[in-house]
């Protein structure tokens, strides 16, 4: 057998990669929590397993993520909403997935 030799495929769930990006958002010093984008959302989650405030979209060439956060009071927005994009393009790129970018969507804050 070669080395080149294709053996199979490896199939990345959406779910799973929403799970990587809730993860990494939540490991960000500052952010409080994630939350959804509207009533609706929260519905269509319960009912198909879907990871809290994280959306995957498929776009010509690789993935978008749009992730809606909770910031704790006097963190600094701007730095934690780079510190995450960032985290997300680097956590989900070492495993080999194209990302075409990331939305961080702060929707409030809340007192520690």
């Amino acid at each position: 057998m070669k080395n080149d030799e294709i053996m199979g495929t490896v199939t990345i769930s959406k779910k799973a990669l929403a799970q990587i990006s809730a993860k990494t958002a939540l490991d960000c010093e500052g952010v409080a929590m994630l939350t959804d984008r509207s009533k609706k959302d929260e519905l269509s989650r319960f009912l198909n397993g879907g990871v809290k405030g994280v959306y995957i979209t498929k776009v010509q060439g690789g993935i978008a993520v749009e992730i809606y956060i909770i910031c704790s009071y006097g963190a600094d927005v701007p730095s934690i909403r780079k510190q995450i994009a960032d985290g997300i393009a680097g956590a989900l790129g070492e495993i080999g997935i194209k990302i075409k970018g990331v939305s961080v969507c702060v929707t409030g804050v809340q007192e520690v």
